[in-house]
């Protein structure tokens, strides 16, 4: 109890995030619409990488991740695409402070990350459009250059498609997913807890004092009574040899009588 008495409290935040596609619509994306088990266990990896601490340690204006690496936990919630979001801290709002940071700096990144790939695709369409086009151009109106020209505008109407398949920055800013409940500072913290450290330190006590008493009593191999003598070696004691404190180291021997036993050690 005096030891945990004297442990500094830590205090716990926990944000939950419900996380969903960035891409609403479209072929853009595809692969985190169907949420799979593996796209949501790579998001809660994502949540504890450099990129995202980087992006937190700044705003917190942190010195580097470590700190902030040491206190972070992220926990699924089973068949869901909902984390739990812990930080544990010496202070209840700094830790509600640093969790809450980590799950929006986390939909923040994922939000950038999806405009960058929208607008790199839309960058890809965009230039295969134009090429489609001016090779489109060269052709004449001649019966021969028609299949050509037909697979051409095809291609140009595919390639339409896919530009208004990739959703517009708007749509990405509205989507990843949102903090569901948000970290709070809390009064009690979650280490120490006295009331279950005395019961375990008591329980350890009792189980040590048991053991102890019972390797003792098996280990201690001494007589200290005459029923034990009588059971040990099977024969009635006759008599006594007291223990006659004052006579020792005098080299004094006298007959034992009451008188002497009363003598004062």
């Amino acid at each position: 109890m005096l030891v945990t008495l004297r442990m500094t409290p830590v205090y716990e935040g926990i944000a939950r995030v419900e996380m969903r596609p960035v891409a609403p619509s479209g072929e853009y994306g595809v692969l985190e619409r169907l949420l799979d088990p593996a796209w949501a266990r790579t998001q809660v990896e994502l949540i504890a990488s450099g990129v995202v601490l980087d992006r937190i340690a700044e705003q917190l204006g942190l010195v580097d991740t470590e700190e902030l690496a040491e206190s972070l936990t992220v926990t699924m919630v089973p068949d869901s695409q909902i984390v739990d979001i812990s930080v544990e801290r010496p202070s209840p709002v700094q830790a509600a402070e640093w969790a809450n940071a980590v799950a929006q700096s986390f939909l923040e990144y994922r939000r950038d990350q999806a405009i960058e790939n929208a607008h790199e695709a839309s960058q890809q369409v965009a230039r295969r459009v134009q090429l489609v086009e001016e090779e489109l151009a060269t052709f004449g109106a001649g019966t021969d250059d028609a299949p050509s020209r037909s697979s051409l505008q095809a291609q140009l109407a595919s390639l339409h498609a896919q530009l208004i398949q990739i959703p517009d920055v708007q749509a990405i800013s509205q989507g990843g997913g949102n903090v569901i409940t948000p970290a709070e500072a809390g009064d009690d913290p979650v280490r120490p807890n006295p009331t279950t450290n005395l019961l375990v330190a008591g329980l350890l006590g009792v189980m040590m004092g048991l053991t102890v008493a019972f390797v003792s009593e098996h280990l201690d191999d001494k007589l200290n009574s005459p029923d034990e003598i009588e059971t040990k070696v099977s024969a009635p004691a006759l008599g006594y040899v007291p223990l006659i404190k004052h006579w020792a180291g005098n080299g004094l021997r006298e007959l034992a009588d009451d008188k002497s036993l009363s003598a004062p050690a």
